[in-house]
Parts: C-alpha cells; structure tokens; sequence
C-alpha cells in the first residue's frame, strides 16, 4: 500500500473518531516501532491525526529454543488457570499494574462470559505460576493464526 493510501485511510480513521469520541478525549494506542509506514503517516501534519507523544515503550521478548533445561524450584507450581482461580488472578494483575507502565485493565471474568476482547483464548490458554500458594506469576500463550494480527517483518541474528 502507497504512502498516500496510508494518508487517506488516516484521515478516515481520525474523522470517525472525532465524530463518535468527544473531543477533550485522550487517545492511546500501541504502534510497533518497525511499522514506519504508519509513524510516517501519522507524522504527516495532513493525515488528521492529533500530536503524537510517546510516553512509555514496552519491549516483548520471543522465547525460542532453550539449550538446557533448568530445574524448577521445587517449592514453584504451575497449574493451568480455572475459573476457580479468576479472582485471585484479577487480584495480581490489579498488583501487577502498581510496577508496570500500560498494563492493560484484564478482567478474567470477561473471558468466561466470551467478550471478543478474549478472542481465540479460553481459560487453558493461561498458566499460574505460586510460591507458597500464592501467584508470583501468569503466563498466556494466544494462538492467532485464525486472524493473524502481527505480522514479523524481521528476526534478529539471535533468534533466526
């Protein structure tokens, strides 16, 4: 797609927003660094777009292919997540949000009710990590072949 498509459909885009959102709203929203043609676009002083301001970067790391294995400390368990969990869960990402920057608002209970914020993840998809009964950690793996967002342009010398 040309940089002028990008233009119109930005300018689409901040139209509609304007028309459905008041407009002393604040918009946030998570842009890939590697996806430049849309930082270009949304540079762009005709696409429409408010100012843009960076308040925060996320880095996500990809695990790939471990040479050994390490020993789990024997008092660490790992169970598959079940309803039975879910407010405990809801509890530690409440926590969780304290030390990190952009944590989203999860509400698990919203996953068994079928919200499409969930979309493709049920509850197996979610491990729970305790140390002396209480959760230390959460793990969610998401398959999404079936509408594939993401799209990998690139992998780095270290993971290719």
């Amino acid at each position: 797609m040309n940089d002028f498509k990008h233009l119109y459909l930005t300018k689409l885009l901040m139209e509609f927003l304007r028309s459905t959102y008041p407009t002393d709203e604040l918009y946030q929203s998570i842009m890939l660094s590697d996806h430049s043609t849309l930082l270009k676009t949304l540079s762009d002083k005709n696409s429409g777009a408010p100012k843009r301001f960076t308040a925060d970067s996320i880095e996500t790391h990809t695990l790939t292919g471990f040479k050994f294995k390490k020993q789990l400390s024997p008092n660490l368990s790992i169970t598959t997540m079940s309803a039975s969990d879910i407010s405990e869960v809801n509890r530690f990402v409440a926590h969780m949000s304290d030390y990190y920057n952009f944590l989203p608002a999860y509400d698990f209970n919203d996953l068994l009710k079928g919200d499409a914020y969930w979309r493709g993840l049920n509850l197996a998809d979610f491990l729970v990590f305790r140390r002396g009964g209480q959760i230390v950690g959460l793990c969610g793996l998401w398959d999404q072949t079936v509408f594939k967002q993401t799209r990998i342009g690139h992998y780095g010398a270290a993971v290719s």
